[in-house]
């Protein structure tokens, strides 16, 4: 285990694992992809010395959607705030959360949560550097969803226009 000076001693986490869309004909490809995230995340968890002591999963269902309820999402924290594990591991941020303002609940509700992600490694909300890291990853991955929207959109137009609707 890692744990730094004055880093709280993280030894249960919890992996979360999303996956936006589930397209008819896709099972397979959803399926594998979430058994991606799993593999890396365990890997982290590994890692890391920690013990994994919940699974919480969220098969199409979208986090940049405000809508949207995430049931194992909403567990999690649940039992994240029971003191049930210690850190949320999840694949990137954007499988977690997808915009600023569901990172400003998630510190609201949990204030003192902590995220591992694969590519980022532990982002601690309760410090100013680690919200600081979390907002910028945040709003970058708000952006690319509404990117990924508008090209998305234009794309639907453009098969309309040419007599091919989606």
């Amino acid at each position: 285990m890692r744990n730094f000076e004055g880093e709280p001693n993280i030894r249960r986490a919890a992996i979360y694992l999303r996956i936006s869309q589930e397209r008819a004909g896709t099972r397979t490809y959803a399926s594998d992809a979430i058994e991606r995230q799993r593999e890396d995340c365990e890997y982290t968890c590994k890692w890391n010395g920690w013990t994994i002591v919940g699974e919480y999963v969220d098969k199409a269902k979208s986090a940049f959607d405000i809508n949207v309820e995430r049931p194992d999402f909403e567990r999690m924290l649940e039992d994240y705030r029971k003191g049930e594990f210690d850190i949320i591991v999840g694949w990137k941020l954007d499988r977690v959360l997808r915009r600023v303002g569901s990172l400003v609940d998630m510190i609201r509700d949990a204030p003192d949560v902590r995220i591992c992600t694969t590519d980022l490694g532990i982002i601690d909300l309760t410090t100013p550097d680690g919200r600081h890291r979390a907002i910028a990853a945040a709003n970058e991955a708000e952006f690319e969803s509404a990117r990924k929207g508008e090209r998305e959109r234009r794309a639907n137009m453009q098969h309309a226009m040419q007599g091919r609707p989606k």
